[in-house]
């Protein structure tokens, strides 16, 4: 069975129903006041075109960013500079609040808080596992669970060998 993933902000959860079929893409649904849980699929949470999930484009000159094989990296903005920097897991000024799903050229990304991700090439990511932002690899993610003092960020469940999905989870210690 798939670890839990709760998506954030349904407001109406779907009813319970049978698991869906081999391949269908789904995820898990947790109602966060009962902790009642049931797996829904993307079009019944209202996502019919994954690229209706909001994906924004930011300019920043020469940002340096090179899309690893995984098709993701986990980013912030830091509030020091407004700069869009890689994420890891070690400390909370660090953690992740967005994934860079494309670069568009040296100085344009563009970025997606939650929802599907389908790649053209196999990530390498394993199918089913969840994944957590990286305690040391900046921007990366992660099959290990981090344990403190680093910070527990889950950010991407892998559904297939070309699709996850990112989720918006808060940072547990």
């Amino acid at each position: 069975m798939a670890e839990e993933v709760c998506v954030k902000h349904v407001t109406d959860l779907p009813k319970c129903k049978q698991l869906p079929l081999p391949g269908e893409f789904f995820v898990v649904v947790t109602d966060p006041t009962t902790r009642m849980s049931c797996k829904v699929t993307i079009e019944e949470l209202g996502i019919q075109n994954p690229e209706s999930v909001t994906t924004l484009t930011i300019s920043q000159t020469d940002h340096g960013f090179i899309m690893p094989n995984e098709g993701v990296i986990m980013a912030y903005v830091d509030p020091v500079d407004g700069k869009v920097k890689k994420a890891y897991s070690a400390t909370t000024n660090t953690l992740s609040q967005f994934a860079i799903v494309d670069v568009i050229d040296k100085d344009t990304i563009k970025i997606r808080r939650h929802g599907p991700i389908v790649t053209t090439n196999n990530h390498g990511l394993t199918v089913g596992k969840m994944y957590y932002l990286h305690p040391n690899i900046p921007g990366g993610v992660t099959d290990v669970v981090p344990v403190a003092p680093n910070y527990k960020k889950q950010v991407l469940y892998v559904v297939s060998t070309n699709s996850y999905f990112l989720v918006d989870q808060p940072e547990e210690l």
